[in-house]
């Protein structure tokens, strides 16, 4: 029995994140049906230099559906949009003062519940215009697998240099609906990591989210000397 990753993502991506809350252990169920046309994913390697390698996939990566729980890798998990009202995308354009919301796609397409995820997301700088970002999970009853999330790309309209920095607080964890499950995670998604308080059920996805604000750097905002 298997699972395509690629229509998952498509139908689960929204435009924006509800504050209804939500119980872990009563996930809402997904009825709705997307018609619009697939978001190009980023190739698993792009980077900063490379922003033309994009190519739409057409099936999708296949997940076989077994024990034990597992977090499904892909590069098109990881998504920002610009704040309040951007779209989720995988190539997200900013400018010095917006705030994006990150969002990654935490997909459970076994039948066992993941149990003692930690998640932990990299933002490599490049020259202070562009910003890449990839999440690593860890999975303690699937021990050795650590799937590799992303790439998302931010890239800087004009201007710059500019630093991308967390904002502290920010951090949700959001069912399949983007309904909070809980915005009590601690900091440190950026520095280390940090572990999910709830196991992600078999058959289900949850969104980790947090938020970053694109800052004038010191060389950008300081007096001439």
């Amino acid at each position: 029995m298997f699972a395509t990753l690629a229509g998952l993502a498509l139908a689960l991506w929204g435009s924006g994140t509800s504050t209804t809350p939500t119980s872990a252990s009563d996930p809402a169920t997904l009825d709705r049906q997307s018609s619009e046309t697939p978001t190009p994913f980023l190739s698993s390697d792009a980077s900063c230099d490379d922003f033309q390698n994009t190519a739409a996939r057409i099936g999708g990566r296949l997940l076989l559906v077994d024990s034990p729980g597992r977090i499904g890798g892909g590069s098109g998990n990881v998504r920002s949009r610009v704040l309040p009202n951007g779209t989720f995308l995988p190539l997200t354009k900013v400018s010095v003062g917006n705030e994006v919301e990150v969002k990654t796609l935490l997909h459970n397409g076994n039948y066992t519940s993941a149990d003692g995820v930690s998640v932990s997301a990299l933002i490599t700088a490049d020259r202070g215009d562009c910003w890449r970002i990839v999440v690593m999970a860890r999975v303690q009853s699937s021990p050795g697998d650590e799937p590799r999330l992303g790439p998302a790309l931010i890239l800087l309209r004009d201007g710059g240099p500019a630093a991308l920095e967390y904002a502290s607080g920010s951090t949700k964890l959001l069912d399949e609906r983007s309904h909070i499950i809980t915005a009590d995670l601690p900091d440190g998604v950026t520095q280390g990591g940090i572990s999910l308080p709830y196991a992600v059920p078999g058959g289900t996805a949850y969104f980790l989210s947090f938020r970053a604000g694109v800052k004038p750097s010191q060389r950008q905002s300081g007096q001439p000397s």
